[in-house]
């Protein structure tokens, strides 16, 4: 199994042939903020807002990336969600236009 799909990741799901995972700190993220609400530092529906926005926002980005990788011909086996942003390695053809193209989408 490659090494991205499998470190400190849990997978949360399949579809369309690619997995996705959830990186280990997205969920010590929602901890940490849970403790903010807890010791009344945060509303919870900030708090909770804060969190639906992050992995709606980080989903997106990495979705895009991937119908813009089988646009181009090539496809992604997984996606790992991270706090920080999402991480995929689409495998394209070897031109060197899809790989422009898929990296002006964002960076991984």
């Amino acid at each position: 199994m490659d090494q991205l799909s499998n470190n400190w990741s849990i997978c949360v799901g399949r579809g369309r042939g690619v997995d996705v995972r959830l990186h280990i700190l997205f969920p010590l993220l929602a901890l940490g903020v849970l403790l903010a609400v807890n010791a009344d530092r945060i509303s919870p529906q900030v708090a909770l807002a804060g969190l639906l926005v992050l992995l709606l926002s980080v989903s997106l980005h990495e979705v895009v990336r991937t119908i813009t990788a089988a646009r181009m011909g090539g496809h992604t086996s997984t996606i790992v969600l991270a706090p920080i942003g999402g991480c995929s390695r689409p495998h394209l053809p070897a031109d060197p236009q899809p790989h422009l193209v898929v990296a002006l989408v964002g960076p991984c």
